[in-house]
């Protein structure tokens, strides 16, 4: 039982761990349509309309980052290869 709350906390850490990275990477796309000096309203115009134009790419995203963290941290659970999930000696 503690391998699958141990499995279940390195699902979280991968995931929040991908959703960062991803973040920063489209943060730092989306900022080049931002014109220089923008002030903040001009800079939600910006970050609303570069969401509105890549809404299938961001999902397509999101979601794979989903299936990639269950993916690790459920293979790294059963392989026991992940801190605090090796099996127990019988």
């Amino acid at each position: 039982m503690k391998r699958i709350g141990v499995g279940i906390v390195w699902f979280i850490a991968f995931w929040l761990g991908l959703t960062l990275l991803m973040s920063i990477v489209v943060g730092v796309w989306a900022s080049r349509s931002v014109p220089p000096g923008a002030n903040m309203q001009q800079g939600i115009d910006a970050a609303t309309a570069f969401v509105a134009d890549h809404a299938a790419l961001l999902t397509t995203l999101r979601i794979s980052i989903l299936l990639l963290a269950l993916l690790g941290a459920v293979i790294g659970t059963l392989k026991g290869v992940l801190p605090g999930t090796k099996k127990p000696p019988a």
